[in-house]
């Protein structure tokens, strides 16, 4: 999880930044752009003989011989040739400029870097500050643009007069540096994502557990209380009094028979959770023992028959753990019989040889199940009967997939006419 998440981060990261990259030099080429169509447009409007306008006004203010009117109208054409480029052409190529920089931070300066002529989305109070205050803190402004950008150098040819120089400096817009920062906060939102499911899967976990838990204690219970009930009364049976040989033979052939099924409960139990060693085993062996087992405890009273059939090759084996493997069968039979709702009902556990696997189906003509039903049926703690636990499917489940390395599942169901379930164990390998 911890790296599936790097590796989000890291490509997002890649990417953002490559495709911020494009349009920082994109923003640049603009900036260029901009600079050169205001140099060029910007030649014809720079006055090339300002120096000689004002020796010419000098010159006339200092002749007493010309009338007051004459010099009158020769100081006011020298004002007006002064004044000459008009100001609006300039200033509509520089509003053509900031066009091409609006989202872009930009300062222009004069060569020595002392005088800015003008500066778009540099955010600069000039609140209650003089001219030449401004002109510092765009200064200091410069400073950090070209901590970062090298600043584009514009020249601009002016006849008489030779090359203007000017510097237009830089940074990133506001648009690229939260673009920076994308890949930073999806990342700050996946791992938000990876935290709450995480949270939501340990809470499931534990509650999982905690049913199991709960469960084992209540089918350890049901396992031990059988065989229990029936040593108690095999011994107050003996207390009775004597008893002829033939009932005392058989007296311990049923106590032996209890005893076992204590010591298979007890070997049940602790192999769950851990690891066990698989043998190859005569699946027909084992089936038919379980079956066997099951046909004493199958219900047969008045109209209502329930035939238990077996349908396994002879020949066939498996890697099993047997003490575990027929734990599931019984729950899966067991199940079956609890779902009978016709007079005459059938189980079937059919077994059959595949090119890969071995495949065991345990079948019944009983009520069936909803796709709901379905979908939980492996869940701990989930029941459709009353006094259910819920832990019978899903220990064996367990069983099959992690003791077996098997599959277990629902093959078909349809209400009112039956339910399949369906196991896949591998096949014992070749010597």
């Amino acid at each position: 999880m911890i790296v599936l998440a790097l590796f989000i981060a890291v490509a997002s990261l890649y990417y953002t930044n490559r495709l911020a990259n494009q349009l920082q030099e994109r923003e640049v080429r603009n900036l260029e752009l901009g600079a050169e169509a205001l140099a060029q447009t910007a030649q014809p409007y720079f006055n090339p003989h300002l120096e000689q306008y004002e020796a010419l006004k000098s010159y006339i203010s200092s002749r007493k011989d010309l009338p007051a009117d004459q010099k009158a109208t020769f100081e006011a054409a020298l004002e007006w040739g002064i004044t000459m480029p008009p100001g609006e052409p300039l200033a509509y190529m520089r509003r053509v400029w900031e066009q091409s920089s609006k989202t872009v931070p930009a300062i222009v300066s004069d060569e020595s870097m002392q005088y800015i002529s003008h500066y778009a989305n540099v955010e600069v109070d000039s609140t209650g500050l003089s001219e030449q205050q401004i002109q510092e803190r765009l200064r200091n402004e410069i400073q950090k643009l070209d901590g970062r950008f090298k600043p584009i150098e514009v020249n601009i040819s002016v006849v008489g007069f030779g090359t203007l120089k000017q510097f237009i400096h830089y940074g990133e817009s506001k648009v690229i540096g939260d673009l920076r920062w994308f890949p930073f906060v999806q990342l700050a939102f996946v791992m938000l994502f990876f935290l709450v499911g995480y949270i939501g899967l340990s809470y499931l976990r534990r509650s999982e557990q905690s049913k199991m838990w709960v469960g084992m204690a209540k089918e350890a219970a049901h396992q031990l209380g059988t065989p229990t009930t029936s040593l108690m009364g095999w011994v107050e049976l003996m207390r009775a009094g004597e008893m002829p040989p033939e009932t005392e033979r058989e007296l311990a052939d049923e106590l032996e028979k209890d005893i076992h099924r204590l010591e298979r409960v007890a070997n049940r139990f602790s192999k769950i959770g851990s690891t066990v060693q698989l043998i190859p085993t005569s699946l027909g062996s084992a089936i038919q023992g379980v079956t066997n087992y099951m046909q004493r405890r199958i219900p047969q009273q008045g109209k209502r028959q329930i035939r238990l059939e077996v349908a396994v090759p002879p020949d066939l084996q498996a890697p099993l753990a047997p003490e575990l493997f027929e734990w599931v069968l019984e729950n899966l039979i067991k199940n079956a019989m609890d779902a009978m709702d016709k007079d005459k009902g059938w189980i079937r556990v059919v077994a059959t040889e595949k090119e890969r696997n071995i495949e065991i189906e345990v079948q019944d003509n009983g009520k069936g199940m909803d796709r709901k039903t379905q979908r939980r049926v492996f869940e701990p703690g989930f029941s459709t009967k009353k006094r259910g636990w819920g832990l019978g499917l899903s220990l064996a489940r367990r069983i099959i997939t992690e003791n077996h390395r098997g599959k277990i599942w629902v093959h078909t169901s349809k209400l009112g006419e039956g339910t399949t379930f369906r196991i896949l164990l591998p096949k014992p390998k070749e010597r």
